[in-house]
């Protein structure tokens, strides 16, 4: 892995924060982060809520990473605040990275800035939907209260970078996926399809992500309801798991679709699952940068997604846009989608490319700031001539 020369050989402790107890972008992103980074001098410390199963723990821990935990916010703001001072006063990490979808939990931000000495990078990897109000006043809130302080802005795409930062100057990251562990398999999909009793007939629509309002399931069940009146053997797979769980399986049992909907749940496999699909749909209300809209082209899936995914996800040529105002439209799209098993993608996207980037900006960061200390460093001694 090339990185920029560096003439230190000191090891750089990063704090990761920002890790829930479900596998999402932020969560793939920080394991990526955590298994390239063996021939750096980089060592990773996750911060996580008291309580919280974090994805792929054992994984983490055999390769060194070291967690610490704090009080839940929704429990006792005033131990979640303690539990933050805490941990930033200790004054053992060079760089802090918050990971964040909104600016809700903003106090992650301020007390970093308060109360630590560490480089802080923050790292928008949404666009920003919520239905809540309450959510919605907080990221405003936060976004006010957070323009007082200074910190390094990144973002996962140019329209999470404007929802986060707003008018602040950020740098885009892009997340990154290892295009030979997602490559199409002939093989995984016969097994795959096997196991979920599916005929190599059959034609399937696949989706992959957590089920919240904004990835928007209700209306890819409506689409896949009058997709079956078209296609009589068509499957429709979800995987994943969330709140909205329940209310799509109700929605699945009233539409009569009970044999053709499967709910997988959350699979550690969904490299072998994409040889399955035939087409991959995101009807997102709003996507800071997919990664399984981005694993699902590796595999050489045709993609249709709404307007409301970045048009920076379409890393092969092979994604549809639609508005989602039209049933009749996602149907008609999807019928028309070919599968192409040797995809031409992009190399920003490549797993190692992506995550040198990171550790390249890592070393940036911490070297412009040991310049500004020798620089400050300079002026008091000349000051005290």
């Amino acid at each position: 892995m090339k990185l920029l020369n560096d003439n230190s050989k000191a090891v750089i402790n990063v704090l990761l924060v920002g890790s829930s107890g479900k596998i999402g972008g932020i969560e793939v992103f920080e394991k990526d982060l955590i298994m390239k980074s063996r021939r750096t001098r980089i060592r990773f410390t996750i911060m996580a809520e008291e309580g919280l199963d974090i994805p792929n723990y054992q994984v983490l821990l055999k390769e060194g990473v070291k967690f610490i935990r704090f009080y839940p916010r929704r429990k006792s703001l005033k131990k979640y605040l303690a539990d933050l001072k805490r941990i930033y006063t200790r004054g053992i990490f060079d760089i802090i990275h918050i990971n964040l979808v909104s600016c809700s939990p903003f106090e992650l931000v301020e007390y970093a800035c308060k109360y630590s000495n560490s480089e802080i990078i923050v790292h928008s990897h949404s666009s920003g939907y919520t239905k809540s109000f309450k959510t919605k006043a907080l990221h405003l809130l936060g976004r006010a209260r957070l323009r007082k302080y200074a910190f390094n802005c990144i973002a996962c795409s140019t329209e999470a970078g404007k929802y986060l930062f707003g008018n602040r100057k950020y740098d885009v990251y892009y997340n990154g996926i290892d295009f030979k562990k997602f490559k199409y398999s002939s093989k995984n999909r016969k097994i795959v399809r096997r196991e979920l009793g599916i005929d190599d007939s059959s034609f399937v629509v696949g989706d992959v992500s957590s089920f919240i309002p904004t990835k928007n399931h209700i209306f890819l069940v409506k689409v896949f309801s009058l997709l079956k009146k078209k296609i009589s053997n068509a499957i429709l797979i979800l995987v994943g798991t969330g709140r909205e769980m329940p209310k799509v399986k109700q929605l699945v049992e009233d539409m009569g679709l009970k044999n053709s909907v499967l709910f997988l749940g959350s699979r550690p496999d969904t490299e072998k699952l994409y040889s399955a699909f035939d087409v991959y749909a995101m009807p997102s209300i709003s996507e800071g940068l997919s990664i399984a809209i981005c694993e699902a082209q590796a595999n050489g899936l045709p993609c249709i997604a709404s307007s409301g995914v970045t048009r920076e996800t379409d890393i092969s040529g092979n994604v549809h846009f639609l508005n989602i105002d039209s049933i009749e439209k996602w149907v008609e799209a999807i019928i028309k989608c070919n599968r192409s098993d040797e995809p031409k993608l992009s190399n920003s996207f490549d797993i190692n490319i992506a995550t040198s980037n990171i550790y390249n900006y890592y070393y940036s960061i911490l070297r412009n700031r040991n310049s500004r200390i020798f620089i400050n460093e300079k002026k008091i001694i000349k000051k005290r001539r």
